[in-house]
């Protein structure tokens, strides 16, 4: 579960290392966001060549610290919170990401980000 003010590391190579949870972008009225949602986050930490000028981004949760539960029942969790930046058209920001993403991104409800981590083989 991440919550505003939360800090969660970045999973692509887009050169940011930390960012600040600000803003649950896809839920309304909800403290906390879990594995596959968007949240609006500011970057806090970067590498010192990046070339990213913007401060605040859109994000997916790819993995979270907290347990998960499957539809078949099993539990899993991670050992650290992570994201993957996106653009504003909710695309990835960077082209390689340095984990495996689960298997639930095939059942999220935003068809437009699991069908674009389809056609580029990243599940």
């Amino acid at each position: 579960m991440i919550y505003i003010q939360s800090l969660v590391n970045v999973s692509d190579n887009s050169t940011a290392l930390v960012c600040k949870c600000i803003h649950h972008a896809s839920k309304s009225k909800v403290s906390f966001s879990s594995l596959a949602d968007i949240i609006k986050v500011s970057i806090q930490k970067k590498e010192s060549n990046s070339k990213i000028k913007k401060k605040i981004f859109f994000a997916l949760i790819i993995h979270t610290a907290k347990n998960v539960r499957r539809r078949n029942g099993f539990f899993f969790n991670f050992q650290q919170n992570n994201i993957l930046l996106l653009q504003d058209n909710f695309e990835p920001l960077a082209e390689i990401q340095k984990v495996p993403l689960p298997k639930e991104f095939l059942y999220n409800n935003s068809k437009k980000i699991s069908s674009f981590f389809l056609k580029n083989d990243f599940l």
